[in-house]
């Protein structure tokens, strides 16, 4: 059976603890009747060049070596990879940036494929490609070819998530954080219902799809068999957007006892949610314990042009009725938005403060600083308002969540938002 080598490249947030790359697993599973796919972290395996020559050297035929590329410094560990290993095996990159700016991706000396969208069809349809097969229809971005076809697939129901038995888990994966001792990420939906203009969800537009209760249930199932630990965490973008299927997990979760969760949501979902009994005694008796919501902004002006669509009176309100839970309250906010005044800077922080008086169970929130991603319909504005558009690939590496690269911003202000963002993620009880 020929090989393939996917790669998670090294980002410099260690911080944030060591998160389990679900996507390269998946990927490797779908692949498995067909090829052998060697899954590695540079995180886990710093070497990583040198355990990749020895794969390639040990196996007599390994079709390509695929990247999974976050934008920011992981460009960086992607790019030096890729240098190291172009002259001995094909070099293919997936993930947000490959998505988001596939063009410039593809004009790098060092890259051969780019896969736009999500990765399990395509990364096999392209594994048949170099293993000379028939494909109907082409997946990927070659340098030769002017496909710019946004993968994803329609029926995540009917594609097996992972192959524990075959892919075990490192104990790296299994973090200290949300107030558990030993949490595990899943990944149960894909995709956004909603049309937030900052966001990368936005750029292609792929539907909202989820796994039903019933097969989520089967993955826990799975790895309690496998694995101990006390806390899962549902690393989706909207985890309550099918209230009738976080119903059958929350029975589900009621009834082991003995696992704790935390998941994102709209905050104005729970407007709907409280005026359903059921539903809340089962949120806190299958052991919700975080809750995290993306406000973004304490400014109504700022909430209209980023179209996040939610009432400022609302939030207020709905962070009022979450104090009557035992559920910690974690929300996300983000500075340095084109046309943000010092008003609504003032805002947000004075917006900041109230939730966390009025709720004694709201931990510091995270203050992310706005990073313009092309495709986006906010980042027209940041090019009106004077951002510089990288022209190389390597530029990109300088875009991280809490370091301010925007150019309509004074220097002083970038050093300010960044000692912001630094206190309160020194002050988050994320990773505690």
């Amino acid at each position: 059976m020929k090989t393939a080598i996917l790669c998670f490249p090294y980002i410099s947030e260690t911080d944030r603890g060591i998160q389990y790359p679900t996507g390269l697993y998946k990927i490797a599973t779908f692949c498995k009747n067909d090829y052998k796919v060697i899954v590695l972290d540079q995180r886990i395996h710093p070497n990583i060049v040198h355990t990749i020559s020895k794969i390639i050297k040990d196996n007599d035929n390994v079709l390509c070596l695929g990247l999974s590329v976050m934008t920011g410094d992981q460009i960086i560990s992607a790019i030096n990879i890729s240098k190291e290993m172009h002259k001995l095996v094909k070099i293919v990159w997936g993930g947000l940036h490959p998505t988001i700016l596939p063009r410039q991706v593809i004009e790098n000396d060092f890259v051969d494929f780019a896969i736009i969208g999500e990765g399990e069809e395509a990364f096999l349809n392209l594994l048949k490609y170099l293993d000379k097969q028939n494909v109907n229809k082409q997946l990927f971005l070659s340098k030769n070819n002017n496909n710019l076809k946004h993968n994803y697939i329609n029926n995540i129901n009917n594609v097996a998530f992972i192959d524990f038995d075959k892919y075990p888990v490192f104990k790296d994966y299994f973090v200290k954080r949300d107030g558990f001792k030993r949490a595990f990420t899943l990944e149960t939906s894909r995709g956004c219902p909603h049309n937030c203009f900052f966001c990368h969800n936005s750029v292609h537009k792929s539907p909202y799809r989820f796994m039903s209760a019933k097969k989520v249930i089967e993955i826990i199932n799975s790895l309690t068999m496998n694995y101990e630990f006390d806390g899962l965490i549902f690393q989706e973008d909207n985890f309550f957007a099918n209230k009738r299927r976080v119903m059958g997990i929350l029975n589900y979760l009621k009834n082991r006892g003995n696992i704790g969760w935390k998941a994102n949501s709209r905050i104005d979902y729970f407007l709907k949610f409280f005026n359903d009994q059921e539903f809340m005694e089962n949120l806190i008796q299958s052991g919700c314990k975080v809750l995290q919501f993306g406000i973004e902004s304490g400014s109504k002006k700022i909430l209209e042009m980023i179209n996040k669509r939610i009432n400022i009176n609302d939030v207020i309100d709905i962070n009022k009725r979450l104090s009557n839970y035992p559920v910690s309250i974690r929300y996300n906010f983000i500075i340095g938005f084109p046309k943000e005044t010092d008003k609504d800077l003032a805002d947000t922080f004075k917006l900041m403060k109230k939730l966390s008086k009025d709720n004694q169970n709201v931990e510091p929130p995270f203050l992310n600083i706005y990073t313009p991603y092309p495709g986006t319909q906010l980042y027209n504005e940041a090019l009106r308002c004077g951002f510089k558009e990288p022209n190389k690939l390597e530029e990109w590496s300088k875009f991280i969540w809490n370091k301010a690269s925007a150019d309509w911003l004074s220097e002083e202000s970038k050093k300010y938002l960044q000692k912001k963002s630094k206190e309160h993620w020194e002050a988050s009880k994320y990773l505690k």
